[in-house]
């Protein structure tokens, strides 16, 4: 029993300490731009995911019906966009920096051009980091940004209390 509630308060600390890097949403930078289908042609309600240099994911929103998608409120730091593979297309990676000081917002136009897989090579381009891939169910993630938000406040007990509802709904 001390020994899996001491790796629970590892787990806690070790999560906490990350949440620096993690607790986005606070800065006044923002990656803005358009995804393309093959043929330069919008690409509508697309899953475009954003995660941070240690692909950890920050954020996620779909395409609106011209391909515009957008994230705000950044901190500087390094971000890749990414559109996952789906349907017939490839993964789609590119790296963003945004790197200044957080008293002015730096607006990046990002715009990425799908392509159709490749069925020759089912291994990712050499330049494209791995990413991990789990289903985490809703709730458990809905959890986790609670307690990113409530330590990003300042607020510690919310936040562990939120972080141990997270490990109970999804404890892999």
């Amino acid at each position: 029993m001390s020994t899996s509630i001491g790796l629970i308060h590892l787990l806690l600390l070790c999560l906490i300490g990350r949440l620096p890097t993690l607790a986005q949403g606070l800065g006044p930078h923002e990656i803005k731009g358009v995804v393309y289908l093959p043929g330069n042609k919008p690409a509508a309600e697309v899953l475009v995911l954003l995660e941070d240099r240690m692909g950890m994911q920050v954020d996620r929103t779909y395409t609106d019906d011209d391909g515009r998608y957008i994230f705000g409120r950044l901190r500087s730091g390094v971000y890749w966009v990414i559109v996952p593979a789906f349907d017939r297309y490839a993964r789609t990676a590119e790296q963003v920096e945004l790197l200044g000081s957080e008293d002015s917002a730096i607006i990046r136009q990002l715009n990425l051009y799908l392509r159709v897989k490749d069925t020759a090579s089912p291994h990712p381009p050499p330049d494209v980091p791995p990413i991990f891939h789990q289903d985490v169910p809703r709730a458990a993630e809905r959890a986790y940004r609670a307690a990113v938000k409530a330590l990003s406040k300042g607020d510690r007990r919310k936040g562990i209390a939120h972080l141990q509802r997270a490990l109970k709904l999804y404890p892999d």
